[in-house]
Formats: C-alpha cells, sequence, structure tokens
C-alpha cells in the first residue's frame, strides 16, 4: 500500500500539471471541454471536470476544481481510477509560466484511488504523458505543502481476487521534488484498523539506496513500530534493509487488532491474565523482492525472553519457513491455570469465544524449526535444557527430536511424525522418558 500510495502522488502532480497549464491559454469559464481534452492528453486518460474551475492570480496564484474523475483502464473493475471532490491549489505564477510547478500547498478533498492490477498483469496506475523525455528532465516539480483530507486508497488484484483498503486518509506531506525528499504525517484506518503513520524518506535515485525512517502507532501508542533503513529498486528487485522495533502494552491490545482486521478471528482460550503480558521485540529485517530475514531479533514476552532469526522465501506458490529460537527463560504460569476447571466470566469476555475452530492453512508451506528453551517454569516447578527440531512438507510434520529434563532430574525423549494431510491427523512416532524421582 505505501508503493501504491506513492504512484498515486505522482499521478496527481501530472494531473494537476495538466490542469494548472490550460488556464494559462484558455477561457476557464467557457473552456470546460478543451481543459479536460489538455488535461486528458497529458496524462493519457479521459479527466471529466463535473463541477466549477476558480483560477486567482492576485495576490497569489490559485486553482480551486470540484468534482474531478479520472477514468480507469479498459477491463479494470472500478469505473474510474480517481475521483475527487475538490481540488485547491496556491503555487507560483511566474514558475507556472516556464512550465514548473512550485506549489505552496495542495489540497485534495475526499480523494478516492481505485488502484488495480488486471489478470493479464497491466496495472492502471502507469500513464503516458504527451512531454519529452526532455522536456521532462527540465521540469520542476516542489511542493511544500500537500494535504489530503478523507481519502481512499484501494489496491485490488483481479488476478488473485485480493482486495486491501486504506481509508479516512488524512496526510500532511512535504516533498521537494517527484523523487524526494519527502515528509509525510498522517492518520489512517487499514482495513478498518485505525493507524497512525509519521514518515521521512530521503531522496529516490535510480538502482542507489534510499534512506527511510517509519512510525506506526495503533489505540494511542498502546502498540507502536519503528523502522529504520534503507530501500532500494534495481529493475524488478526491491530491497530493504534495517531495524525494526515492536512494542506493545499488552497481548489484550493484538487481540483488539486482530478483531478489527479480520472479524471471524477466533482466538484460544487463555487466562486473562495472559491478555495482560506487555510485548517487545527488535530485531535486523531485511527482504528482497517476497523474500524475508529476521536476524539478531532479541523478545520479551512478560517475563518471558528470547533471541530469534527467521527465514521466509516464497517462490512459485510457495513459503519456505525456517525458524531458529532460544528462549531463556519461558513462564507459562500466566497462559496456563490447572486450579481452574472451567472458565471464569472474566475470562470469557477477554477470548470471547468458547470454541477453537481449525482455521490452519498449511497448503503451500514448508519449514524447520529449531528451538531451545533454557529454562521453563510452570506450577512452581521447572524444566531445563529442552529442544525441539522439527520440519514440514506436505502438510506432514517430522519429529526428529524432543529432548529434555524434567522435575526430579527425569528425562524425556521424543520423535516422530504427525500426518494433518487428507484429515489424517494421527501420530506415529517414539518415546522414551528416564526417571530416578519422577514428580
Amino acid at each position: 500500500m505505501k508503493k501504491s500510495a506513492l504512484i498515486s502522488l505522482v499521478f496527481v502532480v501530472a494531473l494537476i500539471g495538466a490542469i494548472l497549464a490550460a488556464p494559462l491559454y484558455l477561457d476557464v469559464n467557457q473552456y470546460k471541454e478543451e481543459i479536460e481534452e489538455t488535461a486528458s492528453e497529458m496524462i493519457g486518460r479521459k479527466v471529466i471536470i463535473g463541477g466549477k474551475i476558480s483560477v486567482s492570480f492576485f495576490p497569489k496564484t490559485s486553482l480551486w476544481v470540484e468534482d474531478v474523475r479520472v477514468e480507469n483502464i479498459k477491463g479494470g473493475k472500478a469505473k474510474n481510477l480517481l475521483t475527487l471532490k475538490s481540488l485547491d491549489i496556491k503555487t507560483g505564477f511566474f514558475a507556472l509560466l516556464k512550465g514548473d510547478i512550485e506549489a505552496e500547498k495542495i489540497t485534495l478533498i475526499a480523494p478516492v484511488f481505485h488502484l488495480e492490477k488486471l489478470k493479464n498483469g497491466f496495472v492502471n496506475w502507469k500513464f503516458k504523458t504527451s512531454d519529452t523525455s526532455e522536456d521532462k528532465g527540465s521540469r520542476k516539480i516542489s511542493i511544500d505543502k500537500f494535504e489530503l483530507a478523507g481519502g481512499v486508497f484501494s489496491f485490488t488484484d483481479l488476478s488473485l481476487g485480493t482486495s486491501q483498503v486504506l481509508s479516512a486518509v488524512n496526510a500532511k506531506i512535504s516533498m521537494k521534488s517527484l523523487e524526494g525528499p519527502f515528509d509525510v504525517n498522517g492518520s489512517a484506518k487499514y482495513q478498518k484498523l485505525p493507524v497512525k503513520i509519521t514518515l521521512s524518506m530521503g531522496r529516490i535515485k535510480k538502482d542507489k539506496n534510499t534512506v527511510i525512517d517509519i512510525k506506526v502507532e495503533l489505540f494511542k501508542e498502546k502498540i507502536k513500530a519503528e523502522y529504520q533503513g534503507i530501500f532500494s529498486q534495481i529493475k524488478d528487485s526491491r530491497k530493504t534493509r534495517g531495524h525494526l522495533k515492536i512494542k506493545v502494552n499488552s497481548l489484550k491490545d493484538i487481540q483488539r487488532a486482530l478483531n478489527i482486521l479480520k472479524n471471524d478471528f477466533t482466538w484460544p482460550y487463555l487466562p486473562a491474565l495472559a491478555y495482560q503480558q506487555d510485548i517487545l521485540a527488535q530485531m535486523e529485517l531485511s527482504t528482497v523482492s517476497n523474500d524475508i530475514k529476521i536476524s539478531d531479533m532479541k523478545f520479551k514476552v512478560g517475563k518471558t525472553k528470547g533471541t530469534a532469526s527467521f527465514d521466509i522465501i516464497q517462490s512459485k506458490g510457495f513459503k519456505d519457513i525456517k525458524a531458529d529460537v532460544k528462549i531463556t527463560h519461558l513462564y507459562l504460569d500466566p497462559f496456563i491455570h490447572l486450579q481452574k476447571t472451567e472458565k471464569s466470566k472474566k475470562d470469557k469476555e477477554e477470548t470471547h469465544v468458547d470454541n477453537v475452530k481449525d482455521d490452519l492453512n498449511l497448503t503451500g508451506i514448508k519449514g524447520a524449526l529449531n528451538l531451545e528453551i533454557n529454562n521453563l517454569n510452570f506450577n512452581k516447578s521447572a524444566a531445563h535444557n529442552i529442544a525441539i527440531k522439527a520440519g514440514l512438507k506436505n502438510k506432514v510434520f517430522n519429529l526428529s527430536k524432543l529432548s529434555g529434563m524434567l522435575p526430579g532430574n527425569s528425562a524425556l525423549f521424543l520423535k516422530g511424525r504427525y500426518d494433518s494431510s487428507a484429515n489424517k491427523n494421527n501420530f506415529i512416532g517414539q518415546t522414551t522418558l528416564k526417571s530416578a524421582r519422577l514428580r
């Protein structure tokens, strides 16, 4: 969605240039059709202005346009790529005479972007202009303030049948040029989830690294994420590398967010105390196209602490996930209460569900897990040196190792195979328990 929003911003600037240029040579009040034709020719899409156009040159050059529509490409699902309740621009007059856009402020009221990827791979946000490459290189574009009020961005992939929506977009943006640098402060609702965003991005250069700093907040800072790093676009390959920090006041806040994102999300039963656990995680995050690598991760959930690394490789519809997790201290008491035989009223309110349904879809997923737990504390007892090595392929879990030292100087060893394909749900394996004083 961030890339789509940036593409939309470029599109709007091109449209603004087309509309601004036309009034210099045409009578605005009498030649609306000519203005529409000029704008349409410049961006390669049919532009319709259903409302009034007002232009003034003193004391400052300003343009007000109502009810702007840009039609979608053939084969698109939405009728229009862009609809705009109103557009307000304040710019420099003499710069406009030279073909430059030096805007003091641009305000878009209720812009709605329908960004689509067609089944044949075409995208509707790519457009052509009538400018030559020489004209483009010499044109100067700078915007001191760019504001959006009540905007909507939707992205639909018609080949996959998926859709994402960013609504209630209110943002203030400053940019020196179409290549940046950019500063963004705004709020929006992603799939109805309220989000506050602060973004700073350096100048975008072809085949060069661009510095980026993003901060995201949910529920008045109850959930915060900060990312500082770089990204680059080299041909068809996108790369990012940086540091990510996530802080959550309580597990209940994550539950609240997921319930908004997915109305039918089913939570497993957990005691009320579990939802009070705070979460903190820091990691190095890098991506290459759709592949993700997480390294040097340090995390804390309540009193539980550990480190981890993950590799997620996506190719040809498959996901290959590798995870290495080391936990120094694992405290299970907040998550399991042996004393309770039935759920309390408070617990039911926390979880919102009484039964757990199986929503786990393992199709196209394979992976490997290496888990080590130095100390596990539960119900005033402790286990040590727990090790788990497991793999997943074709919905079959292969447990090559599960071992640990239990209370009472007892040792447990387990290995086997769990098949969840074709509703088999069976486990075949071998268990060894050695104990001098099991308790």
